[in-house]
This record gives C-alpha cells, sequence and structure tokens, in this order.
C-alpha cells in the first residue's frame, strides 16, 4: 500500500484498516504500508483508531 502526499490520510487509513483485520482469508490484505512522511502522523493516528474500535472474541 503506497500513500502519497496528496492523498487524504484519514481517508485512506480508515479504508485499508478495514480491509488488514478481516473475518476470512483476504488474499489482497496489505501487509505493508508505505506513507509520505508528511502525512505519517495522521494516517498513523486513524490507523489507530480503528484498530481500537475493533471488538475481538467470540462472535454473538
Amino acid at each position: 500500500m503506497i500513500v502519497h502526499a496528496d492523498a487524504d490520510p484519514v481517508a485512506a487509513a480508515r479504508k485499508v484498516a478495514s480491509t488488514k483485520y478481516t473475518t476470512g482469508q483476504v488474499c489482497i490484505s496489505p501487509s505493508r504500508f508505505y506513507v509520505h512522511h508528511t502525512i505519517q502522523a495522521r494516517f498513523e493516528a486513524a490507523f489507530v483508531e480503528v484498530a481500537r474500535s475493533l471488538v475481538v472474541g467470540d462472535g454473538p
């Protein structure tokens, strides 16, 4: 996953975080993120926000 300097870092982080953490096998799940240094902090913060919101455990 490459995120260029002119990308929306929050939108990109939310999209890739939702595809990274899935309940099934996903062959296209990103494993490396190359984010331009000028938007890295905002990307990381948004990605962490999504990751922390996930509920882990047995399903209903």
